[in-house]
């Protein structure tokens, strides 16, 4: 019932967004286990292999949204650090993107099957050719945090 809310809702959310333009704010985490990272697909929108969050509830610190979200959607009790943030324009919204990074031991997820479509870890070096532009933006960030770039030769 759930996943079915969400595809019925999700192109009327698009519409409304088209219209109002809205600024929106929410949080995607980067989950690490040595050289993999859990990516995952919803049940709407694009089918793209992408990272798992969501927007905040009110009154919510974006470390405390990026926890629920990834508890809600995959059942993992994590510890994000803050690695940056980024602003695009899909879907007609402004949207403010809260990056972090959590890393745990190897862990098979336990899925919102209303929400997740499918979870899995994929090594970083081995993406698969459907993901989205933001998991390549939060690598990025990722990957200047370990390398910072005055260290570079």
């Amino acid at each position: 019932m759930k996943s079915l809310l969400y595809k019925l809702g999700y192109p009327i959310l698009k519409g409304y967004w088209f219209i109002v333009r809205p600024k929106t704010q929410g949080v995607k985490c980067l989950i690490l286990f040595k050289d993999q990272v859990l990516l995952i697909r919803h049940t709407y929108g694009h089918s793209l292999w992408t990272l798992p969050g969501g927007g905040f509830k009110k009154g919510e610190t974006k470390e405390v949204a990026v926890k629920r979200e990834v508890k809600e959607e995959l059942g993992l009790h994590i510890k994000p650090e803050f690695l940056g943030e980024f602003t695009h324009n899909t879907e007609h919204k402004i949207d403010t993107v809260y990056c972090f990074v959590a890393k745990i031991e190897k862990t098979e997820p336990v899925i919102d099957p209303g929400e997740i479509l499918e979870a899995r870890w994929c090594n970083l070096k081995e993406l698969p050719k459907n993901h989205s532009t933001g998991l390549d933006r939060i690598l990025k960030m990722y990957q200047r945090d370990i390398i910072p770039p005055h260290s570079l030769p």
